[in-house]
């Protein structure tokens, strides 16, 4: 989920930040090699499964995002605000602080 909502976020902010587009992806990305990790150790999963079934749930994620993010900005011209949407990536930001 986590993974899908940066990269989201990316697709949104590319025209107006490629910077912050770009570290959206790669946080995206490293999410994602975590949720595969997750897997592996914790569901006993082969890589490739992993990859695949992880791989699998963020493009469905986001594809969720993609249109509910549409519909918010019909309702307030945000793809965030006031949605759930925002709601997660005020719980994922967490999972990438810096310690």
């Amino acid at each position: 989920r986590c993974s899908a909502v940066y990269a989201y976020a990316s697709g949104i902010v590319l025209k107006l930040d490629a910077v912050s587009s770009k570290n959206f992806i790669e946080i995206s990305n490293n999410l994602l090699f975590k949720s595969v990790e997750l897997m592996i150790i914790d569901e006993n999963k082969k890589l490739e499964e992993a990859q695949e079934e992880a791989e699998k749930n963020r493009k469905e994620l986001f594809n969720n995002y993609i249109t509910d993010g549409k519909k918010n900005w019909e309702k307030n011209k945000s793809h965030f605000k006031g949605s759930y949407i925002s709601d997660d990536m005020a719980i994922c930001s967490k999972l990438i602080k810096e310690d």
